[in-house]
């Protein structure tokens, strides 16, 4: 497994594999001047499960919450709604009333669930 930056289009993207909470991952990526990823369409999101997937990352914090509104899905970083999403079927779903928190999983195509955000899983950044 090799973290580090990959080029996409005019974005640079960070695959962090230490597993950290929601806020950790935001944290992280700023610190790298970064932020958490953001999805904008179907080829970014094309290429980024194909490199989750070539790195072994079985899963990933993106920066899509509901945390300050719920069902309002936002991203963290830009407070935009998100205008595509990759939710696996029945998601998302609040299940015990405690996931405000977006992760793509690879055991489903890495489609998107809600999880706690203080679940602790590995992440992407983008630059």
């Amino acid at each position: 497994m090799s973290s580090g930056w990959v080029n996409f289009g005019n974005t640079c993207y960070y695959f962090g594999y230490e597993n950290v909470t929601f806020a950790e991952a935001y944290r992280k990526c700023q610190q790298m001047q970064g932020q958490l990823v953001e999805v904008e369409c179907e080829a970014e999101w094309v290429f980024l499960k194909t490199q989750a997937e070539k790195k072994s990352l079985d899963e990933f914090w993106i920066a899509l919450t509901d945390a300050f509104n719920e069902n309002d899905w936002s991203w963290i970083n830009t407070w935009r709604t998100a205008s595509f999403t990759s939710w696996s079927p029945g998601e998302p779903n609040n299940s015990n009333l405690n996931e405000h928190c977006v992760h793509a999983v690879g055991r489903i195509q890495y489609q998107w669930n809600d999880l706690s955000c203080n679940r602790q899983i590995p992440y992407i950044c983008e630059a």
